[in-house]
């Protein structure tokens, strides 16, 4: 992908890679909604989905010399990483079970 000056996005070694993920989850971790405006905001890319491949190309795509705007729908940034449910708890029901009523009860 080109940038509008000309460059490409530059590719990331495994060790950048995890250095970069583990970097976006914890922003991811901390970070809060913007308040609502009512204007324009001008950006170069625009990611619907603020899960962690989300956070990640965001934060890639802003070190490359981006604008970069996260549109996430709901109050969670991080996706089932940031919710504490990860790929060791698919397929099982009592974990996701779990994670639903603690969401229930804290009106995540």
């Amino acid at each position: 992908m080109a940038r509008s000056d000309g460059k490409s996005m530059r590719q990331f070694t495994r060790r950048e890679f995890g250095q970069l993920t583990t970097g976006s989850l914890l922003m991811a971790s901390t970070a809060r909604a913007a308040d609502r405006t009512d204007g324009a905001t001008e950006t170069d890319i625009c990611i619907y989905g603020g899960t962690a491949s989300g956070v990640m190309a965001a934060v890639a795509a802003a070190r490359d010399g981006w604008r970069v705007m996260i549109v996430e729908p709901s109050r969670w940034l991080g996706g089932m990483t940031g919710g504490g449910l990860d790929h060791v708890d698919w397929g099982r029901e009592e974990e996701v079970w779990r994670f639903d009523a603690r969401d229930s009860e804290t009106g995540a």
